[in-house]
């Protein structure tokens, strides 16, 4: 199992063996974009992961599934959509500042840090640390179990700029570094192994690399996986994340319009229960931690959260990836339990592959017959 931590890295596994790759762009940050094609009949299959960076189970199975491709469809393949993040919190701060750091994954080692090298401290109150250096901003977080998960940084750099809308043009399109906030038993993640990164909205809200397509604020990752997109027309999408809970669970548009989109979940759904026979996580689970959520899903199945059409958040601009592709045809984002083991996480991407994958290859099949 592939643990990746640079894009370069990335790069290299793949030279070794022979699969070949595009840098279809770069990082506003310099860093290469890798998108991987490969030829076959019909419509192809796209599939996308690492868009989170505290979520790197989805770029390990991508890299399996790419390694034993099999099957006579084309596959477009963009799966490390966060090159940056993957890294760890102290090397994208010692990019920042052009020299290397460490702080032992310490809280109070990382505060130092950020106030010798700000350039300005908009906030330190004990538990959250929000910073300016150079042109990123960095946010550090004090790890509480209740409050697990980088969506808990967001929420609060969100309420700062609520708070100072003065600041907003200031901070428009800035990046800012997240600690990843996953629990110690989220292995190569945890709270620093992986840096949480997004950029602040013309809205005035953190916006990840998984937000804002089709809208006129993409940065160069969402732009090229949405273009990506577009080239391909996919017969099928499946976008591999991480979420929380220690089993699996699925977001999807359409399930309970579109007959062909019901069929590819429900096949990825079986396959999972029959090997996790505890089931999945719920929406009513999800509304625990995000209230939020009950204007925005609805759960057809357990486990399907299907996305209300109109059901957005205030200022969130453009749709998710997945949102986006399915003007074209059935897709899917696979949550992975983050608080299960690497390997389980690794397994349900695998699984929910397999199931679409063969399904998809089975149509073609019977239409060529």
């Amino acid at each position: 199992m592939e643990n990746i931590t640079s894009v370069y890295q990335m790069m290299e596994w793949l030279s070794k063996r022979n699969i070949p790759y595009e840098i279809a762009g770069k990082t506003s940050m310099g860093l290469p974009i890798i998108v991987i094609k490969k030829e076959g009949v019909g419509r192809p299959v796209m599939i996308t992961a690492g868009a989170h960076s505290p979520e790197p189970s989805g770029v390990s199975a991508a890299l399996q599934i790419l390694e034993n491709w099999n099957y006579s469809f084309p596959l477009y393949m963009m799966p490390l959509r966060d090159p940056l993040g993957c890294q760890s919190y102290a090397e994208v701060l010692s990019h920042a500042i052009n020299r290397e750091v460490s702080f032992d994954n310490d809280y109070d080692k990382l505060n130092e840090l950020l106030h010798k090298y700000a350039d300005e401290v908009y906030v330190d109150n004990g538990d959250f640390v929000f910073v300016r250096i150079g042109e990123l901003l960095f946010v550090n977080l004090k790890f509480r179990r209740e409050d697990a998960g980088f969506r808990q940084s967001e929420r609060y750099v969100n309420e700062f700029i609520d708070k100072n809308p003065q600041l907003l043009d200031e901070f428009v399109g800035r990046r800012v570094i997240c600690p990843a906030n996953m629990v110690p038993e989220s292995e190569t993640v945890r709270s620093y192994e992986r840096a949480f990164t997004a950029e602040i909205s013309r809205t005035g809200i953190v916006a990840d690399n998984n937000r804002r397509f089709g809208s006129d604020n993409e940065n160069p990752e969402v732009r090229i996986c949405r273009e990506l997109c577009d080239e391909a027309n996919p017969a099928l999408v499946l976008d591999l994340h991480e979420g929380m809970s220690n089993t699996y669970y699925f977001f999807v548009s359409n399930y309970t319009t579109d007959p062909r989109t019901k069929f590819f979940v429900d096949r990825m759904a079986a396959a999972c229960a029959e090997e996790f026979p505890a089931g999945p996580w719920t929406l009513s689970d999800l509304c625990g931690i995000m209230p939020e959520c009950r204007i925005e899903f609805r759960e057809p199945i357990p486990g399907v959260l299907e996305h209300i059409p109109g059901g957005k958040q205030p200022k969130v601009i453009g749709s998710g990836f997945t949102d986006y592709a399915a003007k074209y045809c059935p897709s899917t984002t696979v949550e992975a339990g983050t608080a299960a083991s690497l390997e389980q996480r690794v397994k349900v991407h695998l699984i929910c592959a397999k199931a679409a994958l063969d399904y998809y290859e089975e149509e073609i099949k019977k239409q060529e017959a």
